[in-house]
């Protein structure tokens, strides 16, 4: 994979893309950084999905928690 960050001045920007793409189909997606932002954040939280614990029954007992006998 290959991102580069853009400020274009003007509405035509060319970029130059490394050798070992030359030849090969590529795709080029254009987002503000705001949208980039975002979809990197539901992408995390999607794969973090299979992970999350419902702790919202949970009592924390400090006193069992620092018995150490």
């Amino acid at each position: 994979m290959y991102s580069e960050v853009y400020e274009p001045k003007e509405s035509n920007l060319t970029i130059t893309i490394p050798d070992e793409f030359i030849g090969k189909r590529v795709v080029v997606e254009i987002k503000n950084s705001e949208e980039a932002k975002i979809d990197r954040i539901k992408k995390l939280e999607q794969s973090l999905v299979g992970y999350q614990v419902d702790l919202s029954n949970f009592k924390f007992n400090r006193d069992l928690a620092n018995d150490y006998e």
